[in-house]
């Protein structure tokens, strides 16, 4: 009886050895799995921060070579305005002092008639005064434009309502035959034209920038 006790004891004994040698086996397979998957998880977030970064990279990148092509598109854009007013401004007739604004007005409006760059043209005088198109006298001495070219600089007015729509005006100096300014020439471009200068460009997905003055 004792021998069977004795048997059975070891029996056990074994069993509980067997019983611990494969809880331990499992516990080091759950730390096995528990470090494979933190240091997946590391490297994941990782991967996760480099991507992200590098998406970002890109998207500033993307963003600033559209703006550099709008910039370029419009500065492109302003150049052909201004040198098309400053051919205008070297003309004898608009140098020379004895001619009337009225005179200068009715040239102008008849140039731009025939003008596909500019809705309207006005000359100012050296007080600020220009003719509108309904031939009365206007006061643009405190306009931007006016402000910029009567300084011998050229001038860009930002885009403003003219009756029912709305223009960007563009300004030279006119300079007279003594080398001092004498008068302003200022172009009306309708805002129509910037707009789609720039709506002609994709940021991708059918979305387009705009600008901001």
């Amino acid at each position: 009886m004792k021998k069977a006790e004795k048997k059975e004891k070891i029996k056990k004994i074994k069993s509980q050895k067997k019983r611990n040698k494969r809880s331990l086996g499992i516990v080091i397979i759950i730390a096995m799995l528990a470090c494979l998957l933190t240091s997946n998880l590391v490297i994941a977030i990782s991967s996760y921060r480099i991507t992200e970064k590098e998406l970002i990279s890109s998207a500033y990148s993307n963003i600033y070579n559209i703006i550099d092509a709008v910039a370029m598109d419009v500065n492109s854009s302003n150049e052909t305005y201004f040198a098309a007013l400053e051919s205008i401004a070297k003309v004898p007739f608009f140098r020379d002092t004895n001619n009337t604004l009225e005179e200068k007005t009715a040239w102008l409006q008849e140039v731009a008639s025939n003008n596909k760059l500019f809705k309207n043209m006005v000359f100012v005088n050296n007080e600020g005064f220009a003719i509108d198109e309904n031939g009365k006298l206007r006061d643009d001495s405190k306009s931007t434009y006016f402000m910029s070219s009567r300084t011998g600089k050229r001038g860009i007015q930002d885009p403003a309502y003219v009756g029912s729509k709305m223009f960007l005006i563009y300004s030279v100096p006119v300079y007279g035959y003594d080398k001092y300014v004498c008068g302003v020439i200022a172009g009306y471009v309708s805002a129509e034209e910037l707009t789609a200068t720039v709506e002609g460009l994709s940021v991708g997905n059918g979305n387009h920038p705009f600008l901001i003055n």
